[in-house]
C-alpha cells in the first residue's frame, strides 16, 4: 500500500491526502500487530537487548527496540483516533460541500431551492447507480485475485449507500457519530487495502518470476480481509453503540468510581 501510495505521489496532479492517511493509518496498525507477534513468538528474549543476545552466543534479533520504535508510530504524525478522524473528513468533505447550503441557517429559501436542485441533480442518478450491479473487465489480473477485484467493486457502492443513509439520517450530528465513522473508516481502509494488494501481487507476478506465488499470498490476504470487511457491514445494523455512550456517560460521572478501589494507584 505504502509503494502503491509512494507512486500515486509522483504524479503531482493527483490529490492523495486520501490515500496518504489511509497507507499510515494501515501500515501502523499492522506494523505494530507483527511487532507484538514477534515479542509473543520470542517469549522472554524478546525483552532482552540485541547486545545482550549477542554477548550470550544467541542470534541478536532487536525485537524490543522494534516494539518500541513501531509502537510509536501509532501516536506520532496523527494518533490513530485522529487519523480516523481526518479520514472520515477528507472521503465525507465532498459530499458536505455540496449539501452544506442546506445545513446552514443563513441560507434563505431561495439559495434553499437552488441547492435542492444542484444536490437532487447530483444525487439521485448517482445514487441509483450505486444500485445497479457493475460488470467490470479485469483482464490482466491473475484469476484469483479478479473475485476480491470484483468484491470491492461491489462493496465501494455499499459503503457509499451507507454513507448516504447516514449522513441523511445524521445530518450534522454525523461528525459527533464517532464508532458510524469508525467503521466506515476501517471498511475503506480493508478495500484499499485488498486492490493494493492484488495490484502489488499482479505487479510481481509480470515482473519478478521468482516471486510470481505471491499471487497466494495476496489471495489469503484478501480472503482474510473481507471476512473484516463483511463483520463491519454486520456491525453497522447490529451494534451495541446506544448501550456503550450511556455507560460511557455514566463513567464520566463518577458513578462506576468502585471499580478503582482494587487498583493500585501510586
Amino acid at each position: 500500500m505504502t509503494w502503491l501510495v509512494s507512486a500515486m505521489a509522483d504524479d503531482k496532479k493527483k490529490d492523495i491526502r486520501l490515500e496518504a492517511a489511509i497507507a499510515k493509518h494501515f501500515c501502523t496498525q499492522h506494523c505494530w500487530r507483527i511487532a507484538d507477534e514477534t515479542m509473543q513468538i520470542r517469549a522472554g528474549q524478546g525483552y532482552e537487548t540485541s547486545d545482550s543476545l549477542k554477548a550470550r552466543g544467541m542470534k541478536s534479533w532487536p525485537v524490543e527496540r522494534v516494539m518500541r520504535d513501531v509502537r510509536i508510530n501509532l501516536i506520532i504524525e496523527g494518533t490513530t483516533e485522529i487519523m480516523r478522524l481526518f479520514i472520515a473528513r477528507e472521503a465525507l468533505d465532498p459530499h458536505l460541500q455540496k449539501t452544506k447550503p442546506l445545513m446552514s441557517a443563513k441560507t434563505g429559501a431561495l439559495g434553499i431551492l437552488k441547492a435542492t436542485c444542484a444536490v437532487l441533480g447530483y444525487y439521485v442518478p448517482w445514487y441509483i447507480g450505486l444500485w445497479l450491479p457493475a460488470f467490470p473487465k479485469y483482464e490482466k489480473v491473475h484469476p484469483a485475485l479478479d473475485g476480491h477485484m470484483r468484491y470491492v467493486g461491489k462493496m465501494s457502492k455499499k459503503l457509499a449507500r451507507f454513507v448516504i443513509h447516514q449522513m441523511m439520517r445524521h445530518q450534522k450530528k454525523l461528525e459527533s457519530k464517532q464508532t458510524v465513522l469508525n467503521r466506515v473508516v476501517d471498511i475503506g481502509t480493508e478495500l484499499f487495502a485488498i486492490a493494493s494488494t492484488c495490484s502489488y501481487a499482479q505487479h510481481m507476478r509480470e515482473t519478478e518470476t521468482d516471486k510470481r506465488n505471491a499471487v497466494e499470498l495476496a489471495d489469503l490476504f484478501c480472503c482474510e480481509a473481507r471476512a473484516r470487511v463483511d463483520t463491519l457491514f454486520r456491525n453497522t445494523h447490529g451494534n451495541h453503540d446506544r448501550k456503550k455512550l450511556s455507560v460511557s456517560r455514566k463513567l464520566l460521572s463518577n458513578q462506576y468510581e468502585w471499580l478503582e478501589s482494587d487498583i493500585v494507584k501510586q
